[in-house]
């Protein structure tokens, strides 16, 4: 187990995962070593994907889950995700306490209406291309962007990206919204 960084401290919510998944396999995947792009298509066809701390406050997942399509569940306390001060983060990311994975966060998953989680991962993919940023200059695609944007239903059109990563610094330096 990875668990959490030893300087960060705090519950462990990889460990809950695991208890709560042997719990539930019908209903959680936990897998690890898996390749990554089977990893992505079992994201994609989840309706949840839960996001653990990584070794910092912040994990490569959530940034994943957008793409894959399916709603972020942040277990992350003292994560303040990207452009919370402009975009309406609750509507298709769930931030839930690290100490309190298990029964309680798989029930009130299982209670959310298909509508409402329809509603959140279009919301999502709206709203992804806020969090991509490809290189700045034409000549620089990488392989990420040739292949694991189509792996991800498209990516963002280098005139959304261009002006959404300008508007991220211009709005950065403002004060939020009260």
């Amino acid at each position: 187990s990875r668990g959490p960084h030893p300087v960060v401290g705090g519950p462990d919510a990889r460990a809950a995962i695991r208890d709560l998944a042997q719990d539930h396999p019908d209903e959680l995947l936990v897998a690890s070593k898996m390749p990554i792009p089977e990893m992505h298509a079992q994201m994609g066809n989840a309706r949840f994907c839960l996001i653990p701390r990584g070794k910092s406050a912040w994990s490569l997942r959530f940034y994943e889950a957008l793409f894959a399509g399916c709603v972020p569940v942040v277990l992350s306390d003292g994560w303040e995700l990207p452009y919370e001060d402009f975009l309406d983060l609750p509507q298709f990311v769930i931030k839930w306490p690290m100490g309190n994975v298990g029964e309680e966060m798989l029930q009130y998953l299982r209670a959310l209406p298909l509508e409402v989680v329809a509603r959140m991962q279009a919301r999502g993919a709206r709203d992804r291309c806020w969090y991509w940023y490809p290189p700045w200059r034409s000549g620089m695609t990488t392989w990420r962007t040739q292949r694991v944007l189509p792996a991800f239903g498209g990516g963002c059109r280098s005139r959304d990206w261009r002006g959404r990563a300008v508007a991220a610094a211009q709005r950065s330096h403002q004060k939020p919204k009260a």
